[in-house]
Formats: structure tokens, C-alpha cells, sequence
């Protein structure tokens, strides 16, 4: 639907004046930058995406030399940019992460991470449903790094790929973990792209990350918010949520200064004492025999920041991986709609709009929108023209005042939320 959509509008955008037109579409609700990967595998950093809207680029336009924003040592095991300087060791696991514009190791003295870690995991019950703790008892030998080399360095990006095999069980069915580490030139973000082909039984595969951070909670973020849960296990309490399930980060922070672990498709975290780690594979036989066998691709990305996590934008940030920039490309032809548009923005990044659709009974557009960092707020909805009326409905789209002070300006919508609102708005009239 989504892809049926972006393409009629394609069609409508006046891009006459290009020679190899491509419509960036932002689906999110906040002007993006983020890298965005064009059909032709080349990259774009140097172009803003209006909030839920478009923008259109010329492909064949050459953009503007850059100095070189990477270095690589000839092993490639020591990669750098503005933000990082890392070191890998010949298992392809970070022994080095130092944030260049904060001045601080990220990871704990001695360790490594982004290391894999296998164990055995025969839960007592509910084989594809429970992770039993007493599994962190039973490691099993990991996979072994085979390669490192070079796959890509241009002016947006530099990756390095490294692939791993694990113990050989069966000459046919060996598994393999193949993964590109990313850097960028304009975006703090660290990508570990992966890709694993998976044959063995009964074993957990996680990901891990000792970070050099001092703290007692571990912040997961869930649909409309986040919740917080303890990194020890002082109590039966704290023990029973050795593993959390979370959406698209999970983050680590002491006063001043956290890190993030972002995803864009795996939801089993543990944080324990400084080490974060994701859960990657299960593998389970009961009642699917060959449940989690064959391909994998997921993308897990690392992100230290100064002060908190809200302030550092890592609710923008997981967002922007989880749902990437889409570029279609187009022929030059006249059109009706212009080269920029922006169907609705918020003055305030605590306030996230998930949700633009139509009426369930097709009376008007819903609009559903939420506060995400916790706090009390006040926000404008900027829409590109006056609706008829806009007044709040419940999540069944009845009418509902939510104890929602509202006021609206012609194209604007002013509001107040508490910390977590949700507010679900029907908007009548011709607002495109």
C-alpha cells in the first residue's frame, strides 16, 4: 500500500527540470538527514526530507567533493571518522571504541564487544515462547572470524565487512554470520549490517556490549513511550526480567552520558551489569522443527551520546533506522504537486505523530500522536491547510475530550500533553 501510494504520487510531482529525478519520501513526522540509499547503490547525505512529505533530488547531479572523512589502517581493523575511532581484534570483536567529540572510551577497560555469544537454551517448558535463565549456564563454543576486508568507503560511508562460521555439526548445513560494520561521514550512528545463514538446534545467539556506564536501570522503549527496568538481580523480582522485550532501542546511561543499542527488527534485550546484549537468534524445534533455520537479515546500530537519551535524539534516531527513507525513482514530466511538500509537522521533538490515515467510516483523516520523552508539554501541529474541524476522538475514533486543552489557528493545531499522552485527532476538510 505504501509503495502503491509513494509511486502515484510520483507520477503527480512536477519534476520537469530534472534530468534523472528520484522523490525521497519521509513517512516520520520530523524534517530527516539521515544517509539515504539511492536505487543505484550510491548514497545521499546532503539532503533534508520535509516531516511526513517529499523531496525531489537529481541523481545525476555530482555532489560536491568532500575532503576525506574516513581513515583505515591497511588491516582494516582500525577504522575512524569525526565521531568514532574503533579497533578491531582478528575475531572481528570491538576491543576500541573512543567518541572523538566527547573524549571518553565508550567501552569497559579489557573487554570486547560486539561479540557473539552462543548458548545452549532447552527452556523447561514452551520451547519457542521461554527463555529459561539457567541457559547463560550452558556457553557453547562461538562462531570464528574468517575475513576482514574493505567492501565500500565513499563520502557518506565506510564499511568494512567481516564474516564468521560456526562449529562445523554438518559439511552441508554449517551456519555463517556475514556482517558490514558502517560508519558515516554526517551521522553518528555505527550500523553492524547482518546477515546470517542458520542450521543448528536449541541455541541462543546474542550479541554483546560491555560499555564503561555506571548505572542501576536499563531504559526499553515499547510502543507509545518507554519503561525502565533494574541491571541487577538484588531481588526475586529483578531476577525474573533477565530478558526484556523491547522495539527499537534499548539504553544504558549514567549522568551526562549514555549508549544506545538501536534495531530494526529484534525485540530480546538483557542489560546486567554494564553489558548490554540483543538476542539475535533462538532456534527452537517445538512445535516448528525448523523454526529460525535458513536466511537472517537484521541491522543492530550502536549509539553513545552525551546526556540523555532524549536530548541526544535516540528516539529520533532508532525511528529513522527502523524505517528507512524511500526513493523512487521517476521520468521528468509536469506535474501538479511541487518538488517539497510537508503534510504535518510538530514544533516539539518529545512529540511523535505515529499514525496518518483515513477514518475507519471514511468521515475525515485520523491523525494519532503521542509524547514521547515523559515529560509535560506543549506542541503545534502544523498542517498545510485549515481543516474544516479538527476535535479529539478515542482510539475507537469516537468522540472523546481526553482532558486535551486544544486550540486551533488556522493551519495549526496548538495542544498541551502530559508525560505518554496519546491524542487521536479527526481532521475534516481538504487539507492536501
Amino acid at each position: 500500500m505504501v509503495a502503491e501510494a509513494a509511486k502515484a504520487i510520483c507520477e503527480r510531482v512536477d519534476t520537469s527540470n530534472f534530468r534523472k529525478p528520484v522523490v525521497l519520501f519521509n513517512t516520520l513526522s520530523w524534517d530527516r538527514n539521515d544517509p539515504v540509499r539511492l536505487s543505484d547503490g550510491t548514497w545521499r547525505d546532503d539532503v533534508t526530507i520535509p516531516a511526513g512529505g517529499w523531496t525531489v533530488i537529481d541523481a545525476s547531479a555530482q555532489k560536491p567533493v568532500q575532503e576525506a572523512m574516513f581513515s583505515a589502517s591497511e588491516d582494516h581493523r582500525q577504522l575512524e571518522n569525526r565521531f568514532w575511532r574503533l579497533c578491531l581484534d582478528e575475531q572481528g570483536r570491538l576491543v576500541e571504541l573512543y567518541d572523538k567529540l566527547n573524549g571518553r572510551q565508550v567501552l569497559r577497560e579489557g573487554a570486547v564487544a560486539n561479540e557473539w555469544q552462543v548458548l545452549e537454551d532447552r527452556p523447561l517448558a514452551h520451547d519457542a515462547w521461554d527463555i529459561d535463565l539457567h541457559y547463560q549456564q550452558y556457553p557453547l563454543p562461538g562462531p570464528r572470524c574468517v575475513s576482514i576486508k574493505p567492501v565500500e568507503q565513499t563520502t557518506a560511508r565506510l564499511a568494512v565487512e567481516l564474516n564468521w562460521q560456526m562449529p562445523l555439526i554438518n559439511k552441508d548445513m554449517q551456519s555463517t554470520i556475514s556482517q558490514q560494520i558502517v560508519l558515516y561521514a554526517n551521522s553518528p550512528r555505527i550500523d553492524f549490517e547482518t546477515k546470517a545463514h542458520w542450521h543448528d538446534h536449541h541455541q541462543l545467539l546474542k550479541v554483546a556490549f560491555p560499555v564503561n556506564i555506571r548505572a542501576t536501570e536499563a531504559t526499553y522503549n515499547i510502543q507509545f513511550g518507554h519503561l525502565k527496568r533494574p541491571t541487577h538481580w538484588n531481588t526475586s523480582w529483578d531476577l525474573a526480567r533477565f530478558e526484556v522485550c523491547a522495539h527499537q532501542f534499548v539504553d544504558l546511561s549514567e549522568h551526562g552520558y549514555g549508549v544506545s543499542l538501536l534495531n530494526d527488527c529484534k525485540y530480546g534485550h538483557d542489560v546486567h551489569e554494564g553489558v548490554i546484549r540483543l538476542t539475535c537468534i533462538k532456534s527452537p524445534q517445538s512445535p516448528d522443527p525448523l523454526a529460525d533455520q535458513g536466511y537472517h537479515e537484521f541491522t543492530y546500530s550502536l549509539l553513545p551520546h552525551a546526556g540523555t537519551f532524549q536530548e541526544a535524539g535516540v528516539i529520533q534516531t532508532a525511528a529513522e533506522l527502523k524505517v528507512p527513507v524511500i526513493a523512487l525513482e521517476s521520468l521528468p514530466s509536469s506535474g501538479k504537486l511541487p518538488l517539497n511538500w510537508s503534510f504535518v509537522k510538530c514544533d516539539s521533538p518529545s512529540v511523535i505523530v505515529d499514525t496518518v490515515k483515513l477514518a475507519e467510516d471514511g468521515d475525515g483523516m485520523i491523525l494519532r500522536l503521542y509524547e514521547s520523552y515523559g515529560s509535560h508539554v506543549k506542541a503545534k501541529l502544523s498542517l498545510p491547510r485549515h481543516p474544516d474541524s479538527a476535535r479529539v476522538v478515542n482510539l475507537l475514533e469516537d468522540p472523546s475530550d481526553n482532558n486535551v486543552k486544544m486550540k486551533c489557528e488556522g493551519p495549526d493545531i496548538s495542544m498541551e500533553l502530559r508525560p505518554f499522552q496519546i491524542v487521536t485527532l479527526r481532521l475534516k476538510g481538504q487539507l492536501f
